[in-house]
């Protein structure tokens, strides 16, 4: 208004100020993703923590595919096998979730 008081066309203004509300949108933007979103450092943790996970749950899913007299049956083995994908999956689900927000 100010500058219209002092002889600038309206159309001039009125860009300047459009110009000016995309700015503060767009710094409030990019302050909301650095304030709000998962730190980097904690999505390379996540990462690294689901690639080593199956290493860690090994002996936990061979438990799961032995009987009660330790001998490994085959719809043990599958039972095994297939929880141990899902839980990998899972977890893959889960940072690509993080990641996309």
């Amino acid at each position: 208004e100010d500058l219209k008081a002092a002889g600038m066309p309206a159309n001039e203004a009125s860009r300047i100020n459009q110009y000016n509300m995309f700015l503060f949108r767009d710094f409030e933007r990019l302050w909301s993703f650095k304030t709000y979103r998962t730190p980097t450092s904690l999505r390379s943790v996540t990462r690294v923590a689901i690639q080593l996970t199956p290493f860690f749950f090994g002996p936990y899913y061979l438990h799961i595919a032995r009987d009660e007299t330790g001998q490994m049956t085959q719809a043990r083995t599958v039972f095994a096998t297939i929880f141990s994908c899902v839980i990998s999956m899972m977890m893959v689900a889960l940072l690509n979730s993080a990641v996309s927000m």
